[in-house]
C-alpha cells in the first residue's frame, strides 16, 4: 500500500495492462490504406485523377488572379507548381519512353507518340512561363498575363489527358504481360517516389 503524508494507509489501485484501452477498437474505425491498383490502367487512371484535381485548382486560381491578395496568390500557385514540377513533368517524360513507345508498336497503335511529346513540350513551356510570372504580382498587367497563361496551361493539359485516354488507355490491354509488368513497375516506382503510395 502507498502511505500518504498523514500516515494513513491508502489501498493500492492495481492498474490494468495498457491494452485495457482496447487499441484494436480505437483503430477499427480508421479507413484502411488504399490498395495499389493492380493494372497499369488503374495506375494511370490514378495519375490522371490526381492531375485533374490540381487542374481544377489551377483554374480556380486563374479565375481569382485579378482579385486575390499577392501573398495568398503566390502561396496557392506554389502548391500547384510544386505538383507540376515534382510529379507531372517527370511523369510525362516516363510516358514517352514507356506507354507511348510500347503502344505505338502495336499493329493498331495510334503512332501518335511524337505528337504527344509535342504536347508535353508545350506544357513544360507553360509551366516555366508561370514560374517567371510569380513575382511582382502587384502589377495589373502582369496579373493579366499570368491569368492567360494559367488558363492556357489548364486547357492544354486537360486536352492532353483526354487524348491519352482515347488513344492509348484502351490499347494497354493488348500489350504483352511482360511489357505490362515492366510499365507497371515504373508507374509504381514513380508513385512511391512522389508519395502517392501513401495517399
Amino acid at each position: 500500500m502507498d502511505r500518504p503524508r498523514d500516515g494513513t494507509r491508502r489501498p493500492r489501485v492495481d492498474r490494468a495492462p495498457l491494452d485495457f484501452i482496447g487499441l484494436p477498437q480505437v483503430t477499427d474505425h480508421l479507413p484502411p490504406a488504399a490498395p495499389q491498383p493492380r493494372t497499369i490502367q488503374g495506375l494511370h487512371a490514378r495519375e490522371h485523377a490526381l492531375l485533374l484535381g490540381h487542374l481544377q485548382n489551377l483554374r480556380s486560381i486563374a479565375e481569382a488572379v485579378m482579385t486575390e491578395q499577392p501573398l495568398r496568390l503566390r502561396d496557392r500557385l506554389e502548391g500547384v507548381l510544386t505538383f507540376l514540377h515534382d510529379d507531372t513533368l517527370p511523369h510525362m517524360e516516363m510516358e514517352e519512353t514507356t506507354i507511348y513507345a510500347a503502344v505505338d508498336r502495336l499493329p493498331d497503335g495510334p503512332h501518335a507518340g511524337p505528337a504527344m511529346a509535342l504536347d508535353h513540350e508545350a506544357i513544360r513551356a507553360l509551366v516555366h512561363e508561370v514560374d517567371g510570372l510569380t513575382s511582382g504580382l502587384t502589377s495589373k498587367r502582369k496579373r493579366m498575363k499570368l491569368q492567360g497563361v494559367l488558363f492556357a496551361l489548364e486547357a492544354v493539359t486537360r486536352l492532353h489527358i483526354e487524348k491519352e485516354e482515347r488513344l492509348y488507355t484502351p490499347l494497354l490491354n493488348q500489350l504483352s504481360p511482360r511489357v505490362r509488368a515492366a510499365i507497371r513497375a515504373q508507374l509504381l516506382a514513380h508513385s512511391v517516389n512522389r508519395g502517392h503510395a501513401r495517399r
